[in-house]
């Protein structure tokens, strides 16, 4: 596994609670990153177009099982799936806006849908309008958890290239365990 195909899937959350599947600060910000390491990514958009929403809301909101079956149909070995919870925004007397969102990421084997790693930031940003001060929030705080994760898959590999990665193989359909020698 040398740089393995990497799926990001990071819908951001508004401040009413609902989930906004197209909103894209948070994901593009990692996976500029996870491409500026020269990893090759899966197109999340062309993936989704063959998966029922109901699928990327079950991955997004913490079901691993889901996640994994989503990032290996769209043909990545990792996806890294989570939340951009985007945050209130402050008025700061009147001509500056504050942001405080919460990205929180796990990255999962898509083979067998073990966590690779996880991480979580809560970050700050201020801009001229609301929007603004989100989106520069957001960036800020996406690009910390994006290295923090990749580093944490990269040490994960690590191990798994060193010590092997374990295969289970599952034999059917014999008689005894003569026949099997």
């Amino acid at each position: 596994m040398d740089k393995p195909r990497i799926m990001v899937l990071i819908p951001e959350i508004s401040p009413s609670g609902e989930i906004e599947i197209r909103s894209n600060v948070a994901e593009n910000t990692v996976m500029e990153y996870f491409k500026s390491k020269d990893f090759e990514l899966v197109d999340r958009d062309q993936a989704l177009a063959n998966i029922e929403k109901d699928s990327v809301r079950a991955a997004a909101s913490g079901d691993a099982r889901a996640a994994a079956m989503l990032g290996l149909r769209a043909g990545a070995e990792v996806i890294v799936v989570g939340t951009a919870n985007m945050g209130k925004v402050e008025d700061i007397r009147g001509i500056l806006y504050a942001a405080t969102p919460t990205v929180s990421v796990r990255a999962l084997n898509t083979g067998n849908a073990s966590i690779y790693a996880t991480a979580t930031e809560v970050g700050k940003g201020r801009g001229g309008t609301p929007d603004q001060a989100q989106k520069t929030a957001l960036q800020s705080t996406a690009k910390i958890v994006g290295k923090d994760i990749f580093w944490k898959i990269v040490q994960q590999w690590n191990k798994e290239r060193l010590n092997g990665v374990p295969i289970e193989v599952v034999v059917t359909g014999v008689g005894s365990f003569s026949s099997l020698n």
